[in-house]
């Protein structure tokens, strides 16, 4: 009987061998982990993301090690062996299983210009908005949390990563950076709050990190691979901005963009399609691409469509190292919004919905006009942005099912164009689902007094490169939650927008923000250099402005406010930047745009033209330190201390050096501007006084031999009330003035002497200050070697003590010791300049120290033990 039924057995088992396999080419599985589980033996590991409908249900008394979990999503991360993970994707509790992959750091190198997204104009038109009382995280290794230009803003969220990266320190600068360390690390939220937390798991934080601290912006500056589906990641960060209305989540675009996708919708289309992660492929974020400085989308930013055709990235800014950089001045930026609307609406936040309506609506049009597949809905403009929310140019609402909701909008005259961007968070999709989009809102503007209608800016989906290229056109938009309607030159009056709801889930009522402004004609702002920006002088240095006129311009400067000379003529206005290499002056300076169809001129605030200034330390005796710098054509300079915060000004001084008390003054970094016609210039780095290398003035004192001589080398941090510096030799003839200078004119200088004996000689400064002070140096030694590569020392030797040898050229020789009987007791190899033998446990006597040299001759040495 049982021999009977062992086909029917075999058959069985192979029949459910198969089925279990047929499971792997379901759509519930993602094609990186297809190829994971098909390269791997049924007993290995994997580390799998899975989309349960209930979670602990599922991998309750299963073996799986459950690295990670978003359960608001239902996503786990769970590392689990190939075999069992074939049994569990056979179970209808599985909605998607995708594969983990290692995030990486998107490559910057921290170069930083806030000048083209207006972020510097922002906060000379806008001081009192600077991001304070706003927590920002940056979600990737660890940044570096004592850098002072987060000084006393930093908070432990308790998610940190245990690894620290320089790529996360600059992130965290562009992003809030207080431009403590130099005006080059100035960031776009200064007054911002930041953590850390660890980008390893893909996922979310839970919705407790962020409501505990308050985490209103999270910045990922990092990607995997290109990945053109909507995976579980993606629906948890749908999900996080759902369950957070306050929290946006910004994300690099990646840097790929010169690559080509080898899977989805736009599988072989050269350059796009190239966003790095599935994650970004989320509809509540923001994906962020990257501009060099004139708004140029550089070609290594990776680009849309998104999987299902949907418009990334959302907006580009500067990042000509890559996005990472540009994610991070839009998350800064984020905060500026997010400060000015709780300064206005009783310190409540705004809703992530509306700080997203708000950015992409101020964004400057950059590339194709209109939208686009490379910088999105534009480059970012953060004056506009801050602007948009100081005028009150928005509103929120919501709509259900097939209802509409008219929304009259007064146009004043003027304008050279109107421009109205309606956004939604949408509830997550089902991971892996063919379009990302659930919940529809149509919106559209009419003009009631004409019975015109404008219907949103809609790109072309199509997979094929001439239809992801083409311009975009007015039409229904059924892909994405953003839709943006402009109207060029529009009529005085009251329009109507008009928002439906044109696919709402039952029973729902779908919230949105609008954010609208309107460019006035003939309208021109100069935004860099504003009038709290400071340029070198005698540099390449790029000026902006702000413009809707068509025309061409003649730039001229003057450094009075009187007399104006030319810079160029026939400017194109709408290149909106002049390179300008500056004079090599101190000077207070204006800038002036002459345009021929527009009778008056147009005047820059007051900036200043400067030179830089290299603050260096003189001292740092026990009491008090010395700083100075080098003097230029100024009156005064401001000298700065780090507070608990910020460099604040505390000493203005005619002179060029300082000595501080260092009970009054506790901190140890320290700054100095020249002062321009009452106005700081540009102010130096930053020096930390207690690393510069300078004790109590000495800077370095350095001995070496030269032939017969040893050459000594002394650099004094400063001569500033020094009466004379001696130089003592100490060898075995005892110890001899070798030189004395009265009073020292130079901070550097250099005594030879010639009076060396066989072995090591010993050298020590002698600094006499006026007040009788005697300030000694560390010793120096140096060896002298007349006749023989290997000196052994003390010869003769006390007993049981260690015994040094010194030796020209290190690794190259071998030392054998024999008592007077032709026995040896110790071999050593002479692999450093300078070595110990250890302490000779010898009997008082003779010994033989034999040097050995590879390819030499060896010679022999006696050594006495007394």
């Amino acid at each position: 009987m049982l021999t009977s039924m062992k086909p029917l057995l075999a058959f069985c088992v192979l029949f459910v061998c198969v089925t279990v396999n047929a499971q792997l080419d379901f759509k519930r599985l993602s094609p990186s982990l297809q190829n994971i589980i098909s390269k791997k033996n049924e007993n290995e590991t994997v580390d799998v993301f899975l989309t349960l409908k209930n979670p602990k249900e599922f991998y309750r008394g299963k073996k799986v090690i459950v690295l990670k979990e978003y359960a608001p999503s239902g996503t786990v991360l769970v590392r689990i062996k190939v075999s069992e993970l074939k049994l569990f994707l056979s179970s209808d509790q599985i909605i998607f299983a995708d594969a983990y992959r290692q995030p990486k750091e998107e490559l910057t190198t921290g170069t930083l210009d806030i000048s083209l997204n207006k972020i510097n104009f922002s906060h000379n038109q806008f001081p009192s908005i600077n991001g304070d009382s706003v927590f920002a995280s940056v979600k990737e290794q660890r940044f570096d949390t004592t850098d002072i230009d987060i000084e006393g803003r930093y908070f432990n969220s308790g998610v940190a990563s245990p690894f620290q990266s320089s790529h996360a320190s600059i992130m965290a600068t562009m992003l809030a950076g207080a431009g403590n360390t130099s005006p080059y690390a100035i960031g776009a939220a200064p007054g911002s709050y930041v953590t850390s937390s660890d980008f390893a798991s893909l996922l979310p934080d839970a919705d407790s990190v962020y409501s505990k601290y308050k985490i209103t912006v999270q910045n990922h500056s990092y990607g995997t691979g290109i990945e053109n589906y909507y995976g579980a990641d993606a629906a948890a960060f749908d999900m996080s901005t759902k369950n957070n209305p306050s929290l946006i989540h910004v994300f690099s675009s990646g840097n790929s963009g010169n690559s080509t996708s080898g899977s989805g919708n736009y599988t072989g289309i050269p350059g796009f399609a190239n966003i790095t992660g599935s994650f970004k492929m989320a509809k509540n974020i923001i994906s962020v691409g990257a501009t060099d400085s004139f708004n140029h989308v550089v070609a290594l930013s990776s680009k849309g469509p998104a999987y299902d055709g949907r418009v990334k990235p959302e907006l580009v800014a500067f990042g000509e190292d890559g996005s990472s950089g540009a994610a991070a001045l839009v998350s800064g930026s984020a905060t500026l919004v997010q400060q000015a609307y709780k300064l206005f609406h009783n310190n409540q936040f705004p809703s992530n919905t509306l700080v997203k309506a708000i950015l992409l609506n101020s964004a400057d049009d950059v590339e194709k006009p209109h939208i686009d597949y490379s910088s999105g809905y534009g480059a970012l403009n953060t004056y506009k942005a801050v602007k948009t929310v100081v005028e009150n140019h928005f509103f929120e609402n919501g709509v259900a099912q097939n209802e509409t909701k008219d929304f009259t909008i007064s146009i004043p005259a003027n304008v050279s164009q109107a421009k109205f961007t309606i956004v939604w968070m949408d509830v997550p999709a089902v991971a892996n689902a063919a379009k990302a989009l659930v919940n529809d809102i149509d919106a559209q503007v009419q003009f009631p007094f004409t019975n015109e209608t404008w219907l949103p800016w809609v790109l072309n989906s199509s997979a094929n490169a001439d239809s992801i290229k083409a311009p975009a056109q007015r039409k229904i938009d059924t892909l994405n939650t953003v839709e943006q309607v402009t109207i060029d030159n529009p009529q005085a009056g009251d329009y109507v927008l008009q928002v439906k709801g044109s696919r709402i889930q039952q029973g729902m009522n779908q919230s949105f923000a609008v954010a609208y402004q309107f460019d006035s004609l003939n309208h021109f702002v100069w935004t860099y250099p504003a009038s709290t920006d400071a340029l070198l002088g005698s540099k390449n240095n790029v000026v902006r402005w702000e413009t809707t006129i068509n025309d061409t311009a003649t730039i001229e400067y003057s450094l009075d406010g009187l007399q104006w000379k030319t810079l160029a003529t026939g400017i194109n206005l709408n290149d909106h930047y002049f390179q300008w290499t500056t004079p090599d002056t101190l000077s207070i300076a204006f800038l002036r745009m002459k345009i021929s169809s527009v009778p008056s001129s147009f005047v820059s605030d007051s900036f200043t033209i400067s030179r830089t200034l290299d603050l260096k330390v003189g001292f740092n005796c026990v009491d008090s330190f010395l700083l100075y710098w080098n003097q230029l054509p100024v009156n005064q300079y401001q000298l700065y201390q780090l507070g608990q915060k910020y460099l604040q000004p505390f000493l203005l001084t005619p002179d060029t050096i300082a000595v501080l008390s260092k009970k009054q003054f506790a901190s140890v970094n320290y700054a100095v501007a020249p002062i321009i016609n009452s106005k700081a210039g540009f102010r130096s780095f930053t020096t930390d006084y207690t690393t510069q290398g300078v004790g109590c003035y000495l800077s370095s004192f350095i001995g070496f031999p030269q032939g017969n001589n040893a050459l000594l080398r002394i650099q004094l941090g400063s001569v500033y009330n020094i009466a004379s510096i001696s130089i003592v030799r100490m060898n075995s003839k005892g110890a001899q003035i070798v030189q004395t200078v009265f009073p020292p004119l130079q901070t550097v200088f250099t005594v030879t002497d010639a009076n060396l004996t066989r072995g090591v000689n010993n050298y020590q400064l002698q600094i006499k200050l006026a007040n009788g002070t005697v300030i000694y140096s560390n010793v120096e030694s140096v060896y002298y070697f007349p006749d023989i590569p290997v000196i052994v020392y003390p010869n003769p030797a006390k007993q049981n003590q260690p015994v040094s040898i010194i030796v020209q050229t290190p690794g190259i020789f071998f030392i054998n010791v024999y008592d007077a009987s032709g026995r040896m007791i110790l071999s050593e190899s002479l692999d450093a300049i300078y070595q110990q033998l250890p302490p000779l446990r010898l009997s008082k006597g003779l010994y033989l120290v034999k040097i050995i040299s590879q390819g030499a001759k060896p010679f022999v040495e006696k050594l006495i033990v007394y």
